[in-house]
């Protein structure tokens, strides 16, 4: 199938993108705000992915590289249709610890219902929130990926997790 990918072989592409499109739409869902930008996130994703498929070193984790790629699709999507309010001055309040055992919360929910319920946080925190949690990356990982101050990604991150718990409490 991979090799048919690199002749253009279009029914190769197919089988790949049949076979992979679901898992990967689900990784862009997490970092949009809707579906409509989620399918958009996942098209640019796959162009990105034929583009550079010729690239891939060890075809046995191809699925994870395709993730990583589309990833960064999404990260760059957030840059082109985003605002960066990166000068908003920091709200003490909005950082307060949530004395709420998160794990049994988290533990009653499916995926589904988690992913729902994130795609309703604003842009700039799911981001971030998604890349620390999803991706595991660091919060000066972070702030270099979206060219953003390493303090005001842990700012975000922190307003998003708090607004996450406060959502699931009412779920």
């Amino acid at each position: 199938m991979i090799e048919g990918c690199l002749r253009n072989d279009r029914r190769c592409q197919k089988e790949l993108y049949d076979r992979f499109s679901p898992a990967l739409f689900a990784v862009c869902r997490r970092y949009s705000g809707s579906e409509s930008d989620a399918e958009d996130m996942l098209a640019e994703g796959f162009v990105n992915i034929f583009a550079s498929l010729h690239t891939v070193r060890d075809r046995k984790r191809l699925f994870f590289w395709m993730k990583s790629v589309v990833v960064k699709t999404a990260i760059d999507y957030y840059r082109r249709n985003r605002k960066h309010y990166d000068n908003l001055p920091i709200d003490e309040n909005l950082i307060v610890p949530q004395e709420v055992d998160e794990t049994k919360i988290y533990s009653r929910l499916d995926a589904a219902a988690l992913t729902r319920i994130i795609s309703g946080m604003p842009d700039e925190w799911r981001t971030i929130f998604n890349l620390r949690i999803f991706e595991d990356l660091g919060f000066k990982e972070i702030a270099e990926e979206l060219g953003k101050n390493e303090n005001t990604v842990r700012v975000y991150f922190l307003r998003g997790k708090n607004w996450l718990v406060e959502q699931l409490k009412d779920e």
